[in-house]
């Protein structure tokens, strides 16, 4: 069996000023103030371990009591079986876009050298991210049956008992992929000023 976990997650905090304009050569002052805080905790884990195939147990017993005569018992414990597990694939993606500022200022009266003017950023962002990205194929078991034998003969008799345990099965395991990508886009500014 394959199992594929994956955990996208996207936080987009953008701003976009409309274009200032301005006529008659009077002054333009664009001011942009952010603050964000942003917290991601992420935990993904993909597990196709854990599995069990064990073989089975075997008991053997013999007795004789009368005169002379015999007692045979077998046992044989079943064997352990296989274990194929498949991939095991874990992705976790985080992508943050915290504090974008896309500005256009453009003034249309013609005039290069009339009015002022100012564009003022201010960013402040905390991006903090916890992402746990786990796969597991492992912690498989396969083992062989238990036996136990016991004869016992009186007056001349014999008593025999044989018990045979099972064998150990096969493990395969599939990969264990494990992915974490953590992308942090802060305080991006873009400016256009047109006269």
């Amino acid at each position: 069996m394959k199992k594929i976990t994956a955990v996208f997650a996207i936080v987009a905090l953008l701003s976009f000023a409309s274009p200032a304009l301005a006529n008659g050569g009077s002054d333009i002052e664009v001011e942009i103030d952010n603050d964000a805080t942003v917290t991601n905790v992420v935990n993904t884990t993909a597990n196709t371990g854990g599995n069990t195939a064990n073989g089975g147990s075997a008991k053997s017993r013999a007795k004789a009591y009368g005169w002379h005569s015999d007692a045979d018992s077998d046992a044989n414990g079943g064997n352990g079986g296989d274990v194929d597990t498949g991939n095991a694939i874990s992705t976790s993606i985080v992508t943050n876009y915290v504090n974008s500022n896309d500005v256009k200022v453009k003034s249309d009266c013609g005039c290069r050298s009339r009015g002022d003017i100012e564009v003022e950023l201010d960013n402040d962002a905390t991006v903090t991210n916890v992402v746990t990205t786990a796969a597991d194929t492992g912690n498989n078991t396969v083992n062989g049956g238990r036996a136990k034998s016991r004869a016992k003969a009186g007056h001349g008799g014999d008593a025999y008992s044989d018990a045979n345990g099972g064998n150990g099965g096969d493990v395969d395991t599939g990969v264990a992929d494990a992915l974490s990508e953590v992308e942090n886009y802060v305080n991006s500014n873009l400016v256009r000023v047109r006269r």
